[in-house]
């Protein structure tokens, strides 16, 4: 208990002489004399000015070379090979119209000779119709001739008798004449009605028969095989003597003539791309030469992966003479990239990807403001920035030509921030 309270007591002693002593520190102050304050420094920043430029708008991107026009070549009857174009090798030049294979017919031109056949036998059946017709058509004339007479026979026949110059026999003889009359006038009728019958279903028959006959033509033409377009084989073709089927696929023609680049495009490069923008597509195969090209179609569907848009841009190809003089001939597959000018922006600001931060998906950058005499301190704004350029991106909105743009350090600024100038970097990035 005793050191209990001498612990106290020394504890008490210590305080009470520490509140002494820091009276007397303030009491010995010379009179006037206040309390100091660190001064805040400035941040040491370097800047630029924003100066206004002339800029290109171009977009470049990858992809690879598609024929404008490619064919899937195979048979539409089956049969066996009898001839084969020679050469039928990938890269063979072919002509519109010429023949690559042909297949064995002999069937089907027995079976164009059995519908021709047919053909005949309609038309023979077709004019003895016709012949018939204008029979019945006599026999009908005919039969109203005598209905006619024996009407006229049957009404003098039936004055004489109401004169009493006449018997009863001789009215009947007269009456029956008549209906025997209108009995073959209706059989005559009747027989032409047939024989138009007749005539008009051997017509149809020969058009049966006519159609018959060219669609096994037309399958019999088909056994030849020819190339619908100009253009380049792409693979090797079959061999005489083997059996194809319907459809079997043989190869792909490509017209190499005008060839199409399909470029995958990011998205956020697709402002101000359109159809008709110029390209300079450059290939690995030709070191050192641009060919031109124009944007054919711009697409209307992003892709989920990679979020770029199909862009196809058509350019001339090249000729597989070897005496071609232009460069290299081109081909389906291979890889090229593309520059496509968009167009250009007068009076442009542009920052660069070091120039701006993003905070909560916003693009954010400082410029330096102050009075002559004054420091100068950092403010903060929100960019709109617009299309990728060579050095950076445009600003639509935020800051403008002319303002002092803080290039660095990003990470120590806050808006309001007195700052002192490091550097000042005269061009842009």
């Amino acid at each position: 208990m005793n050191r209990l309270q001498t612990n106290l007591s020394l504890i008490v002693v210590t305080l009470m002489g520490a509140g002494f002593g820091w009276k007397w520190l303030q009491d010995s102050r010379p009179p006037g004399a206040e309390r100091s304050v660190a001064p805040v420094s400035a941040l040491r920043v370097s800047t630029r000015e924003l100066d206004p430029r002339t800029v290109d708008i171009e977009v470049e991107a990858f992809g690879a070379l598609e024929p404008s026009r490619s064919a899937r070549l195979a048979v539409e009857v089956g049969g066996r090979v009898v001839e084969v174009l020679e050469p039928w090798l990938p890269g063979t030049e072919v002509a519109e119209g010429q023949v690559l294979l042909r297949l064995d017919t002999g069937l089907l031109d027995q079976e164009v000779g059995v519908a021709e056949a047919a053909v005949l036998e309609a038309e023979s059946a077709l004019a003895a119709g016709m012949v018939e017709v204008r029979g019945a058509a006599s026999a009908v004339v005919l039969s109203e001739e005598s209905l006619e007479i024996a009407l006229a026979e049957e009404g003098r026949a039936g004055a004489l008798f109401a004169a009493g110059d006449a018997a009863a026999s001789e009215l009947d003889r007269a009456r029956a004449a008549r209906l025997v009359a209108a009995k073959a006038a209706d059989l005559a009728n009747t027989s032409e009605a047939r024989a138009k019958a007749g005539r008009d279903s051997a017509a149809a028959a020969l058009v049966r028969a006519k159609a018959s006959a060219s669609l096994t033509r037309e399958r019999r033409a088909r056994g030849v095989l020819r190339a619908p377009f100009a253009g380049h084989l792409v693979d090797r073709g079959p061999a005489i003597g083997s059996y194809l089927v319907p459809g079997e696929l043989l190869g792909e023609l490509h017209d190499l003539e005008q060839l199409e680049l399909r470029l995958a495009v990011p998205e956020e490069s697709l402002l101000g791309l359109k159809e008709g923008v110029g390209a300079s597509v450059r290939l690995s195969a030709e070191p050192g030469r641009v060919r031109e090209g124009v944007v054919r179609s711009v697409g209307v569907q992003a892709d989920q992966a990679t979020r770029s848009v199909s862009v196809v841009v058509s350019l001339k190809g090249g000729s597989r003479d070897a005496g071609e003089e232009q460069g290299v001939p081109l081909s389906a597959g291979q890889y090229a990239g593309a520059v496509l000018h968009v167009g250009s922006v007068e009076r442009a600001v542009v920052v660069g990807r070091g120039e701006f931060t993003w905070e909560d998906g916003q693009a954010v950058a400082h410029v330096l403001e102050g009075a002559p005499g004054e420091v100068p301190v950092a403010k903060q704004r929100v960019l709109e920035l617009g299309s990728k350029v060579d050095g950076g991106w445009l600003v639509e909105q935020g800051v403008r030509a002319g303002e002092v743009l803080i290039t660095g350090p990003h990470g120590l600024l806050r808006d309001g921030a007195p700052c002192r100038l490091s550097e000042s970097i005269k061009e842009a990035p």
